[in-house]
Order: structure tokens, then sequence, then C-alpha cells
């Protein structure tokens, strides 16, 4: 199906619902630069077709998402497609907080590992997840659900800190013999970093080098262009912008009010691709 197809049909179930749509295109970091170019076409021709025939009471909206994903292919906020730019922050300790005491699941709480903590023992396991997580909201649920069921099945001690990184690698096992929790909470596909490309381990200590550093930029592209240097120091050329990487790699991207970015490597990656040693 081409763009102007798609764009039709997208048009004609508007007119069909005689009011307006959201459309939503997740995963849209598996997608090619050049799909992802065709994507935003598809939705310029929607509005194109409506335009035309003036059918403006039931324009639609259109939202695409997904890790690693190509914004620059979308269109900038002075394109046709009117696209504007949204990087969801990492949770902050109130944020997850309120997730763990408020689940439910099947009308009950989903979660009761937490119940009986002081204050500040809440506070410690907070920080702690947040720090093998980044505060990734998937990533995070993962965390909570494997603790409740280490905590049910063990009884593992969850007040002390010696107790919460028992906790961690447990759950670093726990992880690794489950490959379709690999894609998660640590690098897609990959078990350790004898399996990432030479070119990914070169962005993964980038990361990393800006992880711990605690480096601020003030755009995305300073990120790729260092990223872009490095790769060209060490391979001869950079064929890949961040994008690829991010997709790959399981860090995140945590953006400020001042318009700044800085990068967010959970704890879970690092000792997820640390397996052999060579990184």
């Amino acid at each position: 199906m081409t763009p102007r197809q798609l764009g039709k049909a997208m048009k004609e179930m508007c007119v069909k619902a005689a009011k307006p749509l959201f459309f939503v295109f997740d995963e849209c970091g598996s997608l090619s630069v050049d799909d992802l170019s065709l994507l935003r076409n598809s939705c310029r021709f929607v509005w194109e077709f409506m335009n035309a025939e003036e059918l403006m009471t039931c324009y639609p909206f259109f939202y695409f998402c997904g890790r690693g994903t190509a914004y620059n292919e979308l269109g900038t906020e002075g394109s046709p497609v009117g696209s504007h730019w949204l990087t969801l922050q990492p949770l902050e300790p109130e944020h997850v907080k309120t997730i763990l005491q408020g689940a439910t699941k099947h009308g009950k709480d989903a979660f009761t590992f937490h119940k009986g903590l002081s204050v500040d023992e809440l506070d410690r396991l907070v920080g702690a997840v947040i720090d093998w997580t980044a505060g990734a909201p998937r990533p995070l649920l993962y965390a909570f659900s494997l603790i409740e069921q280490c905590y049910l099945d063990q009884n593992v001690d969850i007040k002390s800190a010696d107790g919460l990184e028992k906790l961690f690698h447990m759950l670093v096992k726990y992880v690794k013999s489950k490959p379709d929790l690999i894609n998660d909470l640590g690098s897609v596909g990959r078990r350790s970093s004898s399996e990432l490309t030479a070119d990914e381990k070169i962005a993964y200590q980038v990361f990393i080098e800006c992880h711990d550093s605690g480096l601020v930029f003030g755009c995305l592209g300073e990120l790729n262009n260092k990223l872009k240097l490095r790769l060209s120091d060490k391979t001869g050329a950079a064929k890949s912008d961040m994008y690829t990487y991010l997709r790959s790699i399981n860090v995140f991207i945590r953006n400020y009010k001042d318009g700044t970015f800085s990068v967010v490597v959970p704890r879970f990656v690092k000792m997820l691709l640390r397996a052999d040693g060579d990184i």
C-alpha cells in the first residue's frame, strides 16, 4: 500500500465516523528512516484529501510512539503535518510511590511487598528500583512484579540496603532466564555484551560515559554528533545515528525544563550487558 492509498483509507474512516479520530502508530522505533517518512507522508495525504473536500469538522489526530523513534523524520512544528514532539520523562519517586500503592489487579492490590515499610524504608526501595530501571514505566512494572514474586516465594528482606542488593542480583538472574524480558530490561535480543555489534559496543560505552559523568546536552544533536565522532574514530565510518542505538540498547533520554538533555542508563542494562567483562 502506498502512502497515498493509506492516506485515502484513513480519510474514508474519518468521513465514516463523522468526527475527529485519533490514530496511534506504535513501535515506530522499529521502522527505518525511509519507512517512517512514508508513514508521515500518508498522514499528510489525509489532511490534503480532507482539505480538498472541505471536511474540516473531522480532522484526525496522529500519535507516533516507540523507543528510539527518529523524530526528525516526522516533521517539525512548522511542517505541513504540524508535528509536536513529546519526550516522556522517567518517573520520579513520588510517581513511583503512587503507582506502587495504587495499582490494582482484579479489584485487589497488585503489590503487597511494600506494606509495613517505614517511610525511610519505602524511600530506599523506590530509589533502588528507579536506579535499576531508570524510572521507565514498563521496566518499572516488570521490576515490581518480579519483586512481588520473589518476596512472596522467598521472603526476601527489602527493608535494608543489603537486602535490596541481594534482591537486585536475584532479579538479574531471573531476567537472564527469560528471553522475553531481555527486550524490556536489557538490550534488544542480547543477553550480554558479547552479542552486541562493534558499533553497539561503542555506542553503549558513550551512553555509560554520559550517564556516569552527568553530562548534559543542549540538544539531542550534540549527543548524535558525539556518537558519530566516536564511531568514526573507532570504525572509520558512522553509518547510523543515535536512534539506531536507542532502539537496540535500553537507555533513556531525560529532558529538562530549560531544554537540555541527559542520558540515563538503568542498572539492569549495565548488569545484563557486562556479563563477559569486555565492556
